[in-house]
């Protein structure tokens, strides 16, 4: 609306210029993926219980998916196919997705009553009075974006086992009526979850714990363990091609400004 995000529960209350976004622009792609992530948390608490569930955390994207980690008391290759199928329950129902704002002080005791101390925790650090929350047939979280304004915008979707976690999969900004392909690379995985690792052993597996760290006077102390850790998987990355004798040279790849010359010059030290 006038060249400015609006959610399509929000009525018109003066003249303006409107567009349309759709899953086929970017904004309306993540509209999508983040209502589907709530419409699955819901599903997954109305299959297992919510008293049953310990941690259920969208980890990073993966080959037109979300990979997700979830643990707790309960079966995940059991639950799985329920879960699936209560998403799409729910989506065929058209149930609203109700936005409401709400003091953060009374957020944070309502995520606390829903087992969501993380979420509370989170917005123990916000510095605004207000936050918005979405509610789903009761079910409430918080995200920061927009939403579709009920169920049945979420048709398109899929849940399939994945190494100790599950993937949501998704359709792609180019072809938002189909589930994308699924061909994640193994490699890419591994890195990602030996990080995931890596932040659960120091303390961070979100970005609540972060804050809280660095809010304690920890920043430099993990900033110190993280260099640490690093400095061992660049010795153990030496030591491995050290003993390949056949290897002739090494190709280091990544995005500008990663640190490729950096660590290159690094592991020639080792």
């Amino acid at each position: 609306r006038d060249g400015r995000l609006c959610e399509l529960h929000k009525g018109l209350d003066r003249d303006c210029s409107l567009r349309l976004i759709t899953a086929r622009d970017r904004p309306g792609m993540q509209t999508y993926e983040r209502s589907a992530v709530f419409l699955m948390l819901k599903a997954f608490h109305d299959v297992v219980g919510r008293d049953n569930v310990e941690r259920l955390s969208v980890e990073y994207s993966l080959s037109s998916a979300l990979f997700i980690l979830a643990r707790g008391a309960f079966t995940l290759d059991q639950a799985l196919d329920r879960v699936e199928g209560r998403m799409r329950e729910l989506s065929a129902q058209a149930l609203p997705i109700e936005k409401r704002s709400a003091s953060t002080d009374d957020a944070m005791e309502l995520f606390r009553r829903q087992g969501l101390i993380h979420k509370a925790q989170l917005l123990s650090f916000r510095v605004n009075s207000h936050v918005n929350i979405y509610s789903l047939d009761g079910f409430v979280n918080y995200f920061y974006g927009y939403m579709v304004p009920d169920t049945s915008y979420i048709r398109c979707f899929g849940l399939e086992l994945f190494e100790n976690g599950f993937v949501l999969r998704l359709p792609t900004q180019k072809d938002p009526a189909r589930l994308g392909e699924f061909r994640p690379s193994r490699k890419v995985f591994r890195e990602l979850y030996q990080s995931t690792l890596r932040a659960e052993g120091l303390g961070v597996s979100n970005v609540a714990e972060l804050n809280t760290i660095i809010s304690q006077g920890g920043a430099t102390p993990l900033i110190l363990a993280h260099e640490a850790m690093m400095e061992k998987k660049i010795g153990d990355i030496a030591a491995e091609i050290a003993g390949r004798k056949e290897v002739r040279f090494v190709m280091i790849a990544g995005p500008s400004s990663s640190g490729k010359t950096t660590f290159s010059h690094r592991l020639s030290t080792q």
